[in-house]
């Protein structure tokens, strides 16, 4: 809905394109920064426009009179909230108009600067009043309120309040889309803005359409992709790969893998899984994991939980809904076809009540329950017990139990939900305390194994006193894993090359790579074809990037680029105006809070310089090479806004424009229905993509305490691989603590090694090696890929040492064993945890590897760096030292 209003005396007036000197450093434009790190710098810093003093500004507004006063800026100059105003609008005289152009097909951006010398003002809609050279429909629908309205990041339309302080100023953003039907020549519109208090303030725009070639996207100068921000790209009711369309039988709701079944009241009865013990294939017969189903009790004389009367709703391939309510209660629900579910529980008060406690409860049965994760505890084997109480400066708000082809994730929420922050930047926006399970910290878990072995749940919210029209919501998602079985063949099949970020070479030789065994390769930033962060379409290197990936191709090699949302560099064109959009992309600073441990210091000088301070500092580089002093400096982004529309237009741009494989994703801000839109984008596009994430170990103050997977669960259905490694230990913890929080297989993922080159024994019993070009001893990857090669590993199953259908294993538990098994032949693959070396024997079934003993070759084959050769070695007296392993072949005679 629009709202007319008007403000008497009040005048506006239009800013041109921006050309594309004036958004952001360019190249051969760049302020004079030394290429020093220190936080706030100690070098001369010219900004890129100067401000009037708050004296200098007092008088210039006094002498405008008591009313609002406006005045054209510059198409190179641009308004920074909270910097006052630039010092020549004192001097330069006022240009009330200015007529902009824009190719038929070409989307025009202008700006509007509201100067106001009186009482703050709050806008809050627009009217186009009246257009000529075009009819005022046809403009109307063309015509985006950028900074007053939009789309959101869920598809929703929404309008906002824009605040004018007094004795400020104020930059609004519009854009018109043109089309190709519109006649050449001269138009113009008059808009009014509305106040909160009813009154308006008109303005006029003069353009003219030109029937010149459309400049489309690829010139990021007159900021047309701004249009991206109300983006709906891969918005769509439409399953992706690997998965299944969901379907709904009464109260079961099946999905791949898996099935829900509903009870009377809305809440899950039990949780079936068909993922086979090594989570390597979906089998027809499935299995309970639910040793109690959830209950909800409310512990009161004055009301009981009473939601039944389980109702059907709304269902598609993608989505299925239910409900039941009773009395103050009701229970809503919603199911997806990855596995995620959405269950909110509210209640309605009607009248005063005591409620001495209010509890969610259910058990898992032991063979689900042996591996947990979540609420101030790193992965591992599951706790006989635990206790856990709300604490927001720690990132923790869900637990994850279960076994590897079963289990679930639960995260509860409140009403009051919003996307915290992550990595390091978790302090500069926390968990919100949910008002029903917090309850101003009196809220917890507790976790206890019982004696059948299962492992319950119980979630609390302690003593509370509510009153007649209260409104609680005891909210929480379930994540039921795994989201799919493993792709062990993706896994044999990509060999990853990755340089780390910065040095040289600038850009990896293809033919080396190739040579060396590498099919896939990702792109990081500070790369000579991707010198930004998040800023790959940037003006310089595309076409570059487009003849390197055609290059790549014609040697069967993929090639990803590292491209994730979380922080924006100042390089792109867009930036200033993103900041003058009040926080809804770029975070403000929260005041009180220290400067980030990426920037201790404070933000780099010429952030300050043309920004001021309210923003969260976040990657900074002095680029080298061809942007040899030019500066990268990236600020953090919010979540859950309209940069993920930009960010996934700006993937189908890197496909058209780059024929891109993929994305390489380090700790993300997406949200999983935007993660879903890039999946689909990724699948209509490049079908044989993939996505792999990175992620630093958050289980650190910085972090807010939390494990990866956790934070990031709800994106596992749309990767294809992880790479938890940055400052993950292979050596000294347990194999159940691997399992869990690096290897991904509990969720249907697998995994690549990190950290210092990780540890290559340990890493195949995972199915797992190192990247080639980032932290690489002498001789890995290639190694391990040698090994995989000569065994053969496209088409065999892998039976993991987590798989108690396993038909081998090691005398000393200490030894983990995996086999790989094909029809002709076995790898079996052994890694110690053991303190001291270790002798010991395999206990083999035979029969259940298909295999005659006295009709079979066993062979330890010479490895350089990873193992010597042995002839038919003796499966009954081996030895392995500490941290190391094994790799021993078995092929038929």
């Amino acid at each position: 809905m629009n709202y007319f209003f008007r403000i008497p005396g009040s005048v506006l007036l239009i800013c041109g394109l921006l050309a594309a000197a004036g958004c952001g450093s360019v190249h051969g434009a760049l302020p004079n920064v030394p290429n020093e790190e220190g936080g706030g710098g100690t070098g001369v810093v010219s900004a890129i426009q100067d401000y009037a003093s708050a004296d200098e500004y007092s008088a210039f507004m006094a002498s405008a009179g008591n009313e609002p006063f406006a005045q054209v800026i510059d198409i190179n100059e641009r308004l920074i909230p909270g910097r006052g105003l630039p010092e020549k609008w004192l001097t330069e005289p006022v240009r009330m108009e200015r007529e902009l152009s824009v190719a038929r097909g070409d989307f025009l951006v202008f700006q509007v600067l509201f100067m106001n010398n009186s009482e703050a003002r709050d806008f809050g809609g627009w009217r186009l009043l009246s257009s000529t050279g075009i009819s005022r429909d046809q403009l109307f629908k063309a015509l985006h309120a950028l900074s007053l309205e939009g789309i959101d990041h869920n598809g929703a339309f929404f309008q906002k309040n824009v605040a004018v302080p007094a004795d400020g100023v104020k930059s609004l953003w519009f854009g018109i889309q043109t089309d190709e039907s519109w006649a050449v020549g001269s138009c113009s519109a008059d808009l009014e803005l509305a106040q909160q208090d009813g009154d308006a303030v008109r303005f006029n725009v003069n353009f003219n359409v030109t029937d010149d070639k459309p400049a489309g996207m690829d010139d990021s100068g007159n900021l047309a992709r701004l249009k991206w921000l109300d983006s709906t790209i891969g918005e769509r009711d439409e399953v992706t790969a690997p998965y299944t369309p969901l379907e709904v039988d009464g109260s079961r709701i099946d999905i791949l893998g898996r099935s829900l079944m509903l009870g009377d009241s809305g809440l899950p009865r039990q949780i079936e899984t068909r993922f086979n013990a090594s989570n390597t294939a979906v089998d027809d017969e499935g299995t309970d994991i639910l040793a109690e189903p959830f209950r909800l009790e409310v512990m009161s004389d004055d009301t009981s939980f009473s939601a039944g009367g389980l109702k059907p709703g709304e269902n598609g391939d993608c989505f299925a809904r239910w409900s039941a309510r009773g009395g103050e209660w009701k229970v809503e629900g919603l199911s997806e076809f990855d596995g995620f579910n959405q269950i909110r529980i509210i209640y309605e008060a009607d009248r005063y009540a005591v409620l001495d406690d209010v509890v969610l409860s259910f058990s898992l049965k032991e063979e689900f329950s042996r591996y947990a994760m979540g609420l101030d505890r790193q992965g591992g084997s599951a706790p006989e017990s635990m206790e856990w109480t709300w604490d927001t400066t720690k990132h923790q708000d869900a637990f994850w139990m279960g076994g590897v082809n079963g289990g679930l994730m639960i995260r509860l929420k409140g009403a009051n939900y919003a996307r915290p922050l992550v990595n390091a930047y978790y302090d500069y926006r926390n968990i919100n305390l949910p008002a029903s399970w917090g309850n101003e910290g009196s809220g917890g878990v507790l976790v206890n194994r019982q004696n059948d072995g299962s492992l319950k749940f119980e979630a609390f919210c302690g003593k509370r006193v509510v009153t007649a029209g209260s409104r609680l919501e005891f909210n929480f998602d379930l994540y039921l894993t795994p989201f799919k079985p493993l792709d062990t063949e993706k896994q044999w099949e990509d060999r990853y090359l990755h340089m780390n970020q910065g040095g040289n070479p600038a850009m990896p030789d293809l033919k080396k790579a190739e040579a060396k065994g590498a099919n896939v390769i990702n792109i990081h930033h500070n790369r000579g074809y991707n010198p930004f962060i998040n800023y790959p379409y940037n003006d310089y290197t595309t076409d570059e990037l487009r003849d390197f990936i055609a290059d790549a191709h014609d040697r069967d090699m993929r090639v990803k680029l590292y491209y994730t949302t979380r922080e924006v560099t100042n390089n792109m064109k867009e930036f200033f105006m993103l900041y003058s959009l009040d926080g809804e992309v770029i975070h403000p600073r929260q005041e009180g809070l220290a400067w980030p441990v990426t920037n201790s210091a404070g933000p780099h000088p010429w952030l300050r310089a043309n920004l001021g301070s309210n923003f969260i500092p976040a990657w900074r580089e002095t680029l080298s090479g061809r942007f040899d002093g030019m500066l990268d400096l990236a600020v953090i982004t919010t979540p859950d806004s309209r940069w993920n529309n930009f960010y996934l237009e700006g993937l189908n741009y890197l496909i058209d424009r780059t024929e891109m494989d993929g994305l390489y994703i380090d700790d993300t801000a997406l949200d999983r229905r935007s993660m879903r839109r890039a999946r689909r984008i990724l699948d209509d596009r490049r079908p044989e993509a993939r996505v792999d994430m990175h992620s630093w170990n958050h289980f650190n103050p910085y972090a807010g305490f939390s494990s990866n997977s956790i934070v990031f669960m709800e994106l596992y259905p749309y990767y294809d691989k992880l790479w938890h490694g940055e400052a993950f230990d292979y050596q000294k913890t347990t194999p159940e603590y691997w399992l869990v929080e690096m290897s991904g297989i509990p969720f249907g993922l697998m995994s690549e090694m990190l950290q210092n080159g990780g540890n290559q024994w340990r890493g195949l019993v995972f199915g797992e090696t190192n990247r080639l070009g980032w932290h690489m001893p002498a001789g890995q990857p290639m190694n391990v890929w040698s090994l995989m090669d000569r065994f053969g590993m496209a088409g065999t199953e892998m039976i993991g040492w987590w798989d108690e259908t396993n038909p081998v294993s090691a005398s000393d538990s200490d030894i983990k064993t995996t086999v790989y098994r094909a029809e002709d032949r076995v790898m079996i693959t052994l890694a110690s945890w053991a303190r001291l070396k270790c002798e010991f024997s395999l206990n083999i079934d035979w029969d259940a590897l298909g295999l005659d003993p006295a009709a079979v070759t066993v062979e330890q084959p010479a490895v350089r760096g990873f193992q010597k050769a042995k002839n038919s070695p003796d499966l009954q007296n081996l030895k392995i030292s500490p941290r190391k392993g094994l790799a021993i072949m078995i092929r038929k005679q």
